[in-house]
């Protein structure tokens, strides 16, 4: 932990209340720690004005399960010891200014759900180790300087594969039909009415997150602008207002 708050010049953090004291890790700001063992699970340092790189003895956070460093000015690259954190579930490093490729050790993340590596700089190829990640649901890369064709193993994680994997969330065209379809999801999502709160909870696109991942594709993916009807309802009309704000930006 002292590594990475050196690296990242702790020192002039947004926040790095209890960081480097005498008081128990867990009290760290940003640190998480799990109830029952008090291993270190989550780090969440997004939007905390981290600068420097990401150093190599991030691998050594063995029991993390989420990683959250997206939206600061983090630059170098990812390093290839990341893909030591086996238990990890979620890695958020969007929104920086990484740079360099993705490295293939990543694909050794078998727990991993989210990777969210989305506006930064990074180049090269998409590593066709991805596609060993069977519990992969979520994959954004948009706005990169990647080159290449994404590789047939990751596509063989998509659920609209033959057999179906758990990718729900990775589109590789941008045609006509693949938006069109993806737009009927959306109108018929937010023209749903809803009847009371409970039952937001048990709609196909309740949560607020599986529409913001269809705008985003729409949006950062195909690199165009929508039109979207008015939700009928309060609670999807909040779910609408928070999902395009995050990503229907100038």
């Amino acid at each position: 932990m002292a590594v990475f708050y050196y690296a990242t010049d702790g020192e002039n953090w947004g926040n790095n209340t209890n960081w480097l004291t005498e008081s128990d890790e867990c009290t760290w700001y940003g640190a998480k720690c799990n109830d029952d063992d008090g291993s270190l699970e989550k780090l969440w340092l997004n939007n905390n004005q981290l600068t420097g790189t990401i150093p190599s003895e991030i691998g050594l956070m063995e029991n993390l399960k989420q990683l959250k460093l997206y939206e600061n000015q983090l630059t170098g690259t990812i390093p290839s010891e990341i893909g030591s954190m086996e238990n990890l579930e979620e890695l958020w490093l969007n929104n920086n200014q990484l740079t360099g490729t993705i490295p293939s050790e990543i694909g050794l993340m078998k727990n991993l759900k989210y990777l969210i590596l989305h506006d930064n700089a990074l180049t090269g190829t998409i590593p066709s180790e991805i596609g060993l990640m069977e519990n992969l649901v979520l994959f954004f890369l948009h706005d990169n300087a990647l080159t290449g064709a994404i590789p047939s193993e990751v596509c063989a994680l998509r659920n609209n594969a033959n057999p179906p994997g758990p990718l729900g969330n990775l589109f590789a065209g941008c045609s006509n039909e693949d938006i069109d379809g993806r737009m009927e999801r959306v109108e018929k999502y937010i023209h749903t009415p809803v009847l009371d709160e409970t039952e937001v909870n048990q709609t196909q696109f309740a949560d607020k997150w599986d529409l913001l991942r269809v705008v985003v594709d729409l949006v950062h993916e195909c690199g165009k602008k929508h039109s979207f009807p008015t939700p009928i309802s309060s609670q999807r009309q909040i779910a609408y207002d928070e999902a395009s704000s995050f990503v229907l930006k100038d």
